[in-house]
């Protein structure tokens, strides 16, 4: 879907609506109002408003996916650069070489400070643990109780209604 099928009122409120950073509850109420005072006909409403919505929906889809692709390919060049670290130093090591000076850049060999390996988790003591406790509730069983009439303190059932795009 692209912005041209939209009319022109919609346009204008969609270039508004996408290019805000983040809406403020008086922009909301603003873009509301200037939607309630459009004179299309009910159906032609509508459908401007679907359109509206596959445009935004695309628009998200499209930086989704291009996020996606700048995630993977993140992750892939700092694969290359830690290869690239341990090939440099086993370079450095070959060549016997502590410090090295160049006008752009300074490279040199540093001991890391000690890092702990965990060989077998069952032998450590207790006191070198952490014990973590996280609670979860069984959604799908309070609701199938809820359902068949069971009160449970603290837990209702909620309906909502939501538009559906084909």
């Amino acid at each position: 879907m692209n912005l041209y099928e939209l009319g022109e009122q919609y346009k204008e409120l969609s270039s508004i609506f996408e290019n805000s950073e983040e809406l403020e509850e008086s922009e909301i109420e603003a873009f509301e109002n200037t939607l309630e005072s459009i004179a299309d006909e009910g159906e032609k409403k509508i459908e401007n408003l679907g359109l509206f919505y596959l445009n935004l929906q695309s628009n998200y889809e499209a930086i989704r996916n291009a996020r996606e692709k700048m995630a993977k390919r993140e992750v892939s060049i700092k694969k290359r650069i830690e290869w690239l670290k341990q090939y440099l130093l086993l370079q450095m090591n070959k060549f016997n070489f502590k410090n090295l000076q160049y006008d752009n850049f300074e490279v040199s060999i540093r001991k890391n400070p000690p890092k702990v390996i965990i060989a077998d988790e069952s032998i450590i003591p207790v006191e070198y643990k952490n014990i973590k406790t996280i609670e979860t509730f069984n959604l799908e069983n309070l609701k199938n109780d809820l359902k068949e009439g069971q009160e449970i303190p603290g837990v209702n059932l909620s309906t909502s209604y939501r538009v559906q795009f084909k």
